[in-house]
């Protein structure tokens, strides 16, 4: 069963009616926050958005969703442009 805080009543109420018989609520303690905080000073690579790749990804599966090119062309065509795009920026 999946836990969230209790805040997300507070903030979405019609979406924890709907979805609360998934969930159990929890409250954190001193030790978890502190558990929290200690495991995010251990991450050292931290992902960042590129709007660049995602369009390029978002215009050739616009393309194979409308039927007009094949899973396997749509992703050799995502390959080679991103891989261009990512020389260009080196």
């Amino acid at each position: 069963m999946r836990r969230i805080p209790l805040s997300t009543k507070e903030k979405n109420p019609e979406w924890y009616e709907e979805n609360v018989k998934n969930y159990i609520e929890y409250k954190l303690t001193d030790k978890d926050i502190k558990r929290y905080i200690d495991f995010l000073s251990t991450i050292k690579i931290i992902n960042y958005y590129n709007g660049t790749i995602l369009d390029i990804i978002d215009e050739e599966t616009s393309a194979f969703f409308a039927n007009a090119v094949t899973a396997e062309q749509c992703a050799k065509y995502i390959q080679n442009r991103v891989t261009i795009y990512l020389q260009e920026q080196s």
